[in-house]
Order: C-alpha cells, then sequence, then structure tokens
C-alpha cells in the first residue's frame, strides 16, 4: 500500500524562513518535515499513532515526519542546542 498526498497538508503548510538558515529555522521552530508531501509541517497537521510506541505522522498522507536534520552539521547544532536547554521545541 503507497501513500499519497492528498493535499490536506496545504492547510498546515509552515511558514519558514528562507535563506541558508531555512532549514534549521524549519525543525528548532517546531515544524515537521514530511517526506511524502514534501513539505514542512506546523505540530498542528501532526498526530500521534500508537498507544505503546508513539510516533509522530502526517495528517494528509499518514506517513511518518521527520523531527529532526539529516544533515550532519544540523544534527551538530541540535546538540549544541540540547546542551544549552534550548532544544524543547525541535522535537
Amino acid at each position: 500500500m503507497t501513500s499519497t498526498c492528498k493535499n490536506v497538508c496545504e492547510r498546515f503548510r509552515s511558514k519558514g524562513e528562507s535563506g541558508d538558515h531555512g532549514l534549521k529555522a524549519q525543525y528548532i521552530n517546531g515544524a515537521k518535515f514530511c517526506r511524502c508531501c514534501n513539505i514542512f509541517i506546523t505540530p498542528d497537521g501532526i498526530y500521534m499513532s500508537g498507544v505503546e510506541f508513539p510516533k509522530m505522522r502526517c495528517a494528509c498522507c499518514k506517513q511518518l515526519v521527520r523531527h529532526k536534520s539529516q544533515l550532519k552539521s544540523f544534527k551538530k547544532k541540535y546538540e549544541e542546542l540540547k546542551k544549552e536547554g534550548l532544544a524543547d521545541n525541535y522535537f
């Protein structure tokens, strides 16, 4: 079974910053990335599935969303924020 974007996610599109730090700002501000819909969505467009092991899913296509960057440089920045106690909005 494959999932397809139903364009419901457009209502939850994150109004992110542009420029060099746009991607990092999206994750730090609490937005999540849906790989199926290929957009950043606000926490309102996320639902938690599963009781024992909850997982964040897109409300549009029901696929798992990324809650932190996959790029090494941003992972390093996240670890620094975590040490400072500023990474609460990151997840």
